[in-house]
């Protein structure tokens, strides 16, 4: 791998020097002009523009100023890779900033290939920059780097319009690349060399050209699904990386924590019976976009791992209600109490912390027991956390907001009892996990627009905040809330039908940073506190303080959903910024 990057350094060194004023579009995907075949295939196009987004921010302009970044720079690793930067400046001329952007201004694209059983994967590496090069005219400017480090090879089998080189070392473990007025084409076989090389000057009218990625039947199924006009997309042929990694993708088979046992034994099955994996990213001043997805579903997935990946009837998760002080939340939808019903005990202990202690065992009550036993949860659970005066503090004195579980119940007449049973049972488990007395919390009711509210308190020391848990039921949906302030809120936003369902998808989540700079600065004190008693400076802290302060002012929000549906898993985080 080494050898394969000394080698792209060499071939920017002859192709980077002299540009034409003419600007060139970005062009077509390189999907079509690499060779079939690969297992894994990266592209990006105008990946420059983010680069220099970045690199102007104010974030990337905090972390080079800090403490952290001046200790990174003391590192072996650090100071050869700058070695190596101002080695690669002073030969071009020219900043690591504008190489970048000359060379990630058009497209980019890197493609694996198996070699053979316990071998590394070749590797191909195409650059079409925004930008042609006339580096031909100025070549014997470098003639002292090709006789050090390069040996031409004859271009006639290559092609007459290409110069083609090969590293000096090893000439079987040689790195290989052809470089074009308008594109550089690196690789570890030289066959592939060719093959690309041929490919570069080829038309639709050439037959090769069925022979390209891009024509292949599972890039293509990613294409039309994902699209191909992306800043950056990534492709797995999960079929050939099976083949070269072995059963899984290298995954583990055997998970200790259950719960992670379960979202990776899903996602173990999605592959085994899946084509392909894609990934793509979208980036704009306003937001940016990544999207994942893969050719199977739930049908593929067996049933001890379906929670993650069952998805749900088509009609959609509910999103959590936008009550005052809203920091973020999240919802599913999902059959929770057939899954529930056929795990073992150990499964139900992790996916349901505490279920073990609760008086009457909550999770039996919530999704049933046995068989054909009916529990209290419907398909939607909503989670979302907001600022609340009632939330107490946690250990190290951080102010708490507000969070609460809204669920859907599958049969609400006649269960007000058993839900009072459940706030209680969760008021004994809160005791157990905070050291409390067994009569610490004091019962309370009161009725507010016109929902009956159940609710407890306990004795505090002067000036500490107070925590009222609280739980209620509205309809169809039962509140438990560790604040009074927010369940109120909840009860008035479900009484109003303020509840948005997010069609065709099943799993949502959001987070809004204009609330949660507000939680952090009411916090400021005892953050930096933590952070000293880890081991920081004071002044450290502060700046670490500040840094994550930049980043919470910048964004104005976070937010992903997924779905599954027959043959489909889809996936999608999206990030606005102010």
């Amino acid at each position: 791998m080494t050898k394969f990057l000394l080698a792209i350094i060499c071939s920017l060194c002859l192709w980077l020097p002299v540009v034409s004023a003419e600007e060139e579009s970005h062009g077509e995907s390189l999907a079509g002009k690499v060779p079939g075949g690969a297992m894994v295939f990266f592209e990006t196009q105008g990946l420059a523009d983010l680069i220099k987004s970045i690199r102007s921010s104010e974030v990337f302009k905090s972390l080079i100023d800090s403490e952290d970044f001046e200790d990174l720079k003391a590192t072996g690793f650090f100071k050869e890779a700058a070695f190596a930067r101002r080695m690669i400046e002073f030969v071009l001329r020219m900043s690591i900033w504008e190489i970048s952007e000359r060379l990630l201004g058009g497209r980019f694209g890197v493609a694996a290939y198996p070699a053979g059983e316990g071998k590394d994967p070749h590797l191909l590496l195409l650059i079409k920059p925004s930008k042609p090069s006339d580096w031909l005219k100025n070549r014997m400017r470098f003639a002292p780097l090709i006789r050090l480090g390069l040996k031409r090879i004859d271009r006639l089998e290559f092609g007459n319009l290409t110069h083609v080189y090969r590293t000096r070392w090893g000439k079987d473990a040689a790195t290989l690349f052809g470089i074009n007025e308008g594109w550089i084409v690196v690789a570890t076989e030289r066959d592939l060399l060719k093959n690309a090389i041929g490919l570069q000057s080829s038309n639709d009218a050439i037959p090769n050209l069925s022979k390209t990625l891009g024509s292949e039947v599972a890039f293509k199924g990613l294409t039309d699904r994902m699209g191909e006009d992306h800043l950056a997309r990534a492709f797995l042929d999960t079929r050939r990386l099976t083949e070269v990694t072995g059963d899984n993708l290298g995954l583990p088979k055997k998970i200790s924590d259950p719960v992670l046992g379960l979202f990776l034994g899903g996602v173990v099955e999605l592959v085994d019976h899946s084509d392909f994996a894609g990934f793509t990213l979208d980036y704009s001043d306003k937001e940016v976009l990544f999207k994942a997805g893969i050719d199977a579903g739930p049908e593929d997935v067996s049933e001890e791992y379906r929670l993650f990946f069952s998805g749900g009837s088509g009609v959609g998760v509910s999103l959590p209600p936008k009550v005052p002080g809203y920091i973020g939340g999240g919802s599913l939808y999902r059959s929770f109490g057939d899954w529930y019903r056929r795990r073992e005990d150990a499964v139900r202990i992790a996916l349901i912390p505490g279920v073990d202690s609760f008086d009457g065992n909550v999770g039996d009550l919530l999704m049933g027991k046995e068989e054909g036993e009916e529990g209290l949860l419907g398909n939607n659970v909503m989670f979302l956390s907001a600022h609340a005066d009632d939330a107490g503090v946690d250990a190290s004195g951080i102010k708490l907001p507000g969070f609460a579980f809204v669920v859907d119940l599958d049969k609400p007449d006649g269960a007000d009892r058993d839900l009072r049973r459940l706030f209680r049972s969760a008021l004994v488990d809160l005791e157990k996990n905070n050291d409390l007395p067994g009569d610490a919390w004091l019962a309370g009711s009161e009725i507010y627009n016109n929902t009956e509210v159940t609710f407890a308190s306990r004795q505090v020391v002067a000036g500490e905040p107070q925590m009222i848990p609280a739980s209620a039921r509205v309809k169809k949906r039962f509140i438990v809330s560790s604040s009074l302030q927010l369940c109120r809120r909840i009860i008035d936003a479900l009484s109003a039908g303020e509840i948005a369902v997010l069609k065709g998808k099943d799993l949502f989540f959001d987070l809004h940073f204009t609330e949660l700079e507000k939680f952090f600065a009411l916090n400021q004190k005892q953050y930096e506190a933590e952070l000293v008693r880890s081991g920081r400076t004071l002044e450290q802290a502060k700046i670490d303080y500040r840094n994550i302060a930049k980043l919470l002012t910048g964004m104005k929000s976070l937010s992903g959903n997924s779905s599954a549906s027959s043959g489909k898993f889809e996936f999608s985080i999206r990030g606005k910024f102010k």
